[in-house]
């Protein structure tokens, strides 16, 4: 069992974790609004926990923040793909 999920090294263990929060806004616009909103809301949280001192809290966030642009990415991609191979077909039978 991996008792250090976050990785954290003596040589990183005071970097301010990323917040990702570009990456959340732009998946909010383009791609997932719900999913993009809870990103941005984690990303927010990244910042919030390492000013008050709260490392371990400011790592969650950062992973829970890329999670969630994961999430709205995929959700946005499978209706693409999906329309892309019916076109696909439906060209291929006429």
């Amino acid at each position: 069992m991996n008792q250090n999920p976050y990785n954290l090294t003596p040589q990183n263990a005071m970097r301010r974790p990323e917040s990702h929060l570009a990456a959340a806004i732009l998946v909010t616009i383009f791609c997932c609004m719900p999913l993009g909103i809870v990103a941005i809301v984690k990303a927010a949280g990244v910042d919030s926990a390492w000013t008050v001192g709260d490392y371990e809290k400011a790592c969650r966030d950062s992973v829970s923040a890329w999670q969630w642009i994961t999430w709205s990415v995929w959700v946005a991609l499978i209706p693409v793909a999906l329309a892309a191979l019916v076109a696909a077909a439906d060209f291929l039978m006429h």
